[in-house]
């Protein structure tokens, strides 16, 4: 499935696009308005939780930006100076990630399917 950028910020795109080349053909979006439009896609953007449990993962660009840029169009130039590395994530909820995953205890990890009830009982939950 196609990538999707999701955000209001063009200097954030054409970013993107420069550290990621295979988004030059990814869709953009400035907001999210249908769960369909994440939904098990490969986003690029911050996302509400609700939303980014829908995408198979979503990829922040973290900005350090000072006090007084906050809020206000960025260069490109600005982007890159603020931005950070990117950081991929994969949000699941505890139900999604009992079923089929596995649960690490400090060093040992049981690579068996998870069939506990609860999270309490994991450090670490992989799927």
């Amino acid at each position: 499935m196609k990538a999707l950028i999701v955000t209001r910020h063009s200097a954030l795109v054409t970013y993107l696009r420069e550290i990621f080349p295979e988004l030059i053909d990814a869709d953009v979006i400035t907001h999210v308005t249908t769960d369909d439009q994440v939904e098990g896609r490969y986003v690029y953007g911050v996302l509400p939780l609700r939303l980014a449990r829908l995408a198979l993962t979503v990829t922040e660009v973290p900005l350090e930006l000072p006090q007084s840029l906050r809020g206000t169009e960025l260069s490109l130039e600005q982007v890159r100076q603020y931005a950070g590395a990117p950081v991929e994530y994969h949000v699941r909820t505890p139900e999604e990630l009992l079923e089929g995953g596995y649960c690490v205890y400090g060093a040992r990890r049981h690579l068996n399917p998870v069939t506990y009830t609860s999270l309490a009982a994991c450090d670490i939950v992989y799927r």
